[in-house]
């Protein structure tokens, strides 16, 4: 009586309680491991008639492999079904997406004249400069001789105009133009040659402006003072637009689409979301990370809330939208190269079916072949099953062994007599 206590009050005590947790996970995963087995590797013996289900040996009607459990255990062990019906499949997909400039917003500040810099206006990368600002005045002999040819131009076009022969007043005014376009070619705005018109004497230098509202990405002012033709001074990138990358996983591949909606949310500001859309789809994957990118485009606002090189959450609304049949991804037993699902078949009967998936939305699997619509499927207890069935089955099997052994002793204490007599 006293070890009987003793072996109840540690039954009762945690570690008690943790030796029996983790028997019965050894035991359920032991009850899987045989079923499947008993339905891959006896295939043979399924086709005769299924695995027995009670301990007689009767063998339940319906397909090979058919098991069957009492009703009124399938009901004490929980099991869950659901029929399949035709419904919408989409996908939402979140991922983390990386500010980027818009390449196509982006533009090298260049002379297309040699000269000196005599004033410098933006000085260093990350300034906000607006569109039409001077970024430096440039001192150019060869600017300087084409604004005094401007003006003779000019002064010479005047004077035509009041001559009675047409074909010289025309070429006064080619002229002109001639000089104007090439002040333009050099990138001289017509603000500028209007205030030349307007002032009539040279300016020593002449300035160059940021050809659009954005920031300086780079700055390359020589020492010295001197550029080149074609030398870059300043890199401006215009990010009223931004570019945000994303990786998205191979299976996740089949829900996107040029043009589908896309959500992005920014650590620093919690609670607002911004809208935009997917604008490229890269033909190749990352060879390291085995994803595919993705391109989204989102408008900034005045203040450029969006700063390249920010980590975002994304999350794109896929419109690819299809009717099928699924099934949820915990009614699916994933077995090497194929796909099972458990089919109800009423009176505690239960079925295998091997099945071809598709495209995975949200926590269901698209069903491509091996199931009807109509059918029940098993999305709960699938293991207490596996348990109960494999249990009837090691039984009948018991029972027929001990009858075998008992009927082959027979006959050996039959025959063991006439053997003596000889």
């Amino acid at each position: 009586m006293p070890r009987i206590k003793e072996l109840k009050n540690k039954f009762a005590s945690g570690s008690g309680r943790a030796i029996a947790v983790i028997a019965l996970s050894f035991l359920l995963a032991a009850a899987v491991g045989a079923y499947f087995l008993g339905y891959f590797g006896s295939r043979q013996q399924q086709e005769q008639g299924g695995v027995a289900a009670k301990t007689g040996g009767e063998k339940p009607a319906g397909p090979p492999g058919t098991v069957q459990i009492d009703p009124a255990t399938v009901q004490n062990i929980g099991v869950k079904t659901i029929v399949l019906e035709p419904k919408i499949l989409s996908r939402d997909i979140r991922t983390v997406g990386r500010v980027s400039y818009d390449e196509r917003r982006m533009r090298w500040v260049a002379p297309k004249i040699g000269g000196w810099i005599e004033r410098q206006y933006v000085d260093f990368p990350g300034q906000v400069v607006r569109k039409g600002q001077r970024l430096v005045d440039i001192y150019s002999p060869e600017l300087v001789a084409t604004q005094e040819e401007y003006l003779v131009a000019l002064r010479y076009h005047d004077r035509l105009q009041e001559s009675p022969y047409p074909r010289i007043a025309e070429g006064g005014e080619s002229l002109l133009r001639a000089a104007e376009n090439r002040l333009g070619y050099w990138d001289i705005t017509q603000e500028q040659i209007a205030a030349l018109r307007e002032r009539g004497e040279v300016t020593r230098t002449m300035g160059l402006h940021a050809p659009f509202k954005g920031i300086v990405i780079e700055e390359n002012l020589p020492e010295g003072g001197y550029v080149n033709p074609g030398q870059k001074l300043y890199g401006i990138a215009d990010i009223s637009t931004v570019w945000v990358y994303a990786d998205i996983y191979e299976y996740e591949a089949p829900w996107l689409q040029l043009g589908q909606k896309a959500q992005m949310t920014l650590a620093y500001r919690p609670g607002e979301s911004y809208q935009g859309e997917v604008v490229y789809i890269y033909p190749y994957l990352q060879n390291k990370t085995r994803t595919l990118q993705v391109r989204m485009e989102f408008a900034n606002s005045g203040d450029f809330k969006f700063k390249p090189d920010m980590w975002a959450n994304v999350t794109l609304r896929s419109p690819v939208a299809r009717q099928g049949l699924a099934v949820p991804v915990q009614a699916v037993f994933r077995t090497g190269n194929k796909d099972i699902v458990l089919v109800a078949l009423g009176e505690g009967r239960f079925a295998p079916r091997e099945v071809r998936l598709g495209a995975q939305a949200g926590e269901e699997f698209e069903v491509l072949e091996g199931l009807e619509q109509g059918e029940r499927i098993v999305t709960s207890a699938h293991f207490l099953i596996n348990s109960e069935s494999n249990l009837q089955s090691a039984v009948s099997k018991m029972t027929q062994d001990q009858a075998e052994k008992s009927s082959a002793k027979s006959k050996n204490e039959r025959s063991e007599p006439s053997a003596g007599k000889e």
